[in-house]
């Protein structure tokens, strides 16, 4: 399955922002709001918060296990070194 990019993941993302997303957006805000006000309640307000900016404008994005994305960004860490290394 490929990530829809370019001038239909925008548009795409456009016609979902004004139909349902700004909806979702604000009551997932609201949510994550809510649960920081417990002690208990702040990891799930964390992960609302994560929610609301997926669910503003959620084509084109990918979900992945966290370890997928930390070797994700070891590598891209890697390739920013090598860079600054041959310069």
């Amino acid at each position: 399955m490929t990530a829809v990019t370019g001038t239909i993941g925008f548009i795409a993302n456009v016609i979902w922002a004004c139909t349902f997303g700004l909806a979702l957006f604000f009551a997932y805000l609201v949510a994550g709001v809510l649960c920081c006000l417990t002690l208990i309640g702040i990891p799930f307000g964390l992960q609302a918060f994560k929610l609301a900016g997926l669910s503003l404008w959620p084509v084109g994005r990918r979900v992945v296990p966290a370890e997928v994305a930390r070797l994700a960004r070891e590598a891209h860490a890697e390739a920013s070194m090598a860079r600054y290394r041959s310069a």
